[in-house]
């Protein structure tokens, strides 16, 4: 989120949320879904990386394009790539490195494999 901040130019406090304020009633209310990141704001709390970028890009009128309905699809098209194709993998592989999860090394390589994959046509290179 900092990275769509200074993209936008919108200056954001991150908070880093420990496991008592998570529980407490005010944070609940904040975020029914439990979903994060979660961004505050005058007119009530947004949660999620896709929902926060769009509003914080709207907000400074930068990065969304003109707002044609075909430049708008293709927006949402990164969007929801990048959410069910890209991040998973990253998860997968953060999982792998840092051992949160025992991944079997084969699934491990086979993941790394499609993410380099997925970069390389993400750049071009493909």
């Amino acid at each position: 989120m900092k990275l769509v901040g200074n993209l936008t130019g919108v200056s954001l406090q991150i908070v880093e949320v420990d496991d008592e304020l998570l529980e407490s009633k005010e944070h609940k209310a904040l975020n029914p879904t439990g979903t994060y990141p979660l961004l505050e704001t005058d007119k009530g709390s947004l949660a999620g990386v896709v929902t926060i970028s769009k509003y914080l890009c709207k907000q400074a009128k930068k990065l969304l394009g003109s707002g044609n309905a075909a430049e708008n699809a293709q927006i949402n098209q990164w969007l929801n790539y990048s959410q069910t194709t890209l991040q998973p993998l990253i998860d997968h592989i953060g999982l792998g490195l840092f051992e949160k999860e025992t991944i079997l090394q084969s699934v491990y390589n086979d993941t790394s494999k499609e993410l380099k994959s997925v970069i390389k046509m993400l750049s071009g290179s493909v």
